[in-house]
């Protein structure tokens, strides 16, 4: 009796067949499941902790590298697209194109004017279209001889009072007699008064010569003027002409 019921004691004390084959096959499951786990590669996808292969490229996008060119048949990476489609554009591919100059144009003949002068009559011309283009003070001889003794009396002080009459002797006195005489006088004036104080430097009496020759130098040409002015043919007094 003891013999059994140590026996069946020992039984109640063990686990039965049924517990003992379902823990043996929960544990040998999960035994297999792991390893099969270990020995599978696996990708940056299911282990954010792995480090990425080539083949899988990396978290930030980069793309993979690849030891050889992809199969014909494989589809082309993005970046494969955009390096084969967009070649880089340097400054050795830009060549500047330069314009072609345009064509020149015929010489075209030249069109005759019409009721154009002659040449002959163009030369003619060219003298009065010139004096038609000057002003009317130029024109007048009246003028000219009005001018003559004042610009005269202006410059003599300097020695040069000759030559305003000299000038306008040999211009507008050959167009007007009566610009040429008037001129002729007052270089027969201006003559003579330079030649009286040559005289008084040389004589030592400048100091009284030379203040009424002053007086007179002013006075007569200022005299000729008016007559000049009023159409009058003027006469200096007591003036020997060596311009007649």
């Amino acid at each position: 009796m003891r013999a059994s019921e140590e026996e069946i004691q020992g039984e109640g004390s063990r686990p039965s067949a049924f517990k003992v084959f379902g823990r043996d096959a929960h544990e040998r499951a999960a035994v297999e499941t792991v390893a099969a786990e270990q020995a599978a590669p696996r990708s940056a996808a299911d282990d954010p902790f792995a480090t990425p292969t080539d083949d899988e490229g990396d978290s930030f996008g980069a793309p993979p590298k690849r030891s050889g060119p992809p199969a014909p048949h494989a589809p082309r990476a993005r970046h494969e697209v955009l390096e084969a489609d967009f070649p880089v554009v340097t400054r050795a591919t830009v060549r500047p194109t330069t314009p072609e100059p345009p064509a020149p144009e015929p010489p075209r003949a030249a069109e005759p004017e019409e009721d154009a002068p002659a040449p002959e009559a163009r030369r003619a011309l060219a003298p009065a279209v010139a004096a038609e283009a000057r002003p009317d003070w130029y024109r007048d001889p009246a003028f000219w001889a009005h001018v003559t003794p004042l610009a005269g009396m202006l410059l003599i002080l300097t020695g040069f009072g000759l030559v305003p009459g000299l000038l306008i002797e040999n211009t507008a006195g050959r167009r007007d007699d009566f610009v040429r005489d008037q001129a002729r006088e007052a270089v027969n004036f201006q003559l003579n008064y330079l030649l009286l104080n040559l005289a008084a430097l040389i004589t030592f009496t400048a100091p009284v010569v030379w203040p009424l020759s002053l007086a007179f130098g002013i006075v007569l040409p200022i005299q000729a003027a008016l007559d000049v002015k009023n159409g009058k043919r003027h006469r200096y007094p007591l003036v020997p002409r060596w311009l007649d």
